[in-house]
């Protein structure tokens, strides 16, 4: 288990430094959301501190507008789930284009997300709308952070 988080994180820290930042290069503010998200919830397995449990599921919003979700499988493989383009349509809104994913109901269309960010930016609260289930599903995610070098 303490592989897969080891895994998890050489992953994240590696697609951190891959991410372009394309907000940046143009000189705009990139969006508080760009960064690598992993999901966590409340829980009593993996607990970590005050009792969140990290999952091995992950949220890649780019500075070029584009999103992927990623989930670890078992074995330590990690498989992108769904791919696609965002657009930040308020300050408590976002909608997803997802253009491809493994899951047929989700391919191609837009998944209208409701967000909010804790005042620190390390965490993001989402909500997005299940059509068949006609519910707000919630989840939790915290940002992924590449530690400062000791000096």
């Amino acid at each position: 288990m303490k592989a897969y988080r080891l895994l998890g994180c050489l992953l994240a820290a590696g697609l951190m430094f891959a991410l372009p930042f394309g907000a940046m290069a143009q000189g705009k503010t990139p969006s508080p959301l760009v960064g690598i998200w992993q999901k966590v919830v409340k829980g009593s397995g993996n607990v970590i501190g005050d009792g969140i449990e990290y999952m091995f599921e992950f949220k890649v919003l780019r500075g070029d507008g584009t999103f992927y979700n990623m989930n670890m499988l078992d074995g330590g493989m990690t498989s992108i789930r769904d791919k696609g383009v965002y657009q930040i349509t308020s300050d408590s809104t976002y909608v997803e284009r997802i253009t491809g994913s493994a899951f047929d109901m989700f391919k191609n269309r837009d998944s209208k997300m409701k967000y909010r960010l804790s005042p620190d930016g390390q965490t993001l609260y989402t909500e997005w709308y299940h059509d068949a289930l006609k519910l707000w599903m919630p989840e939790l995610w915290m940002k992924v952070v590449v530690p400062a070098e000791e000096m």
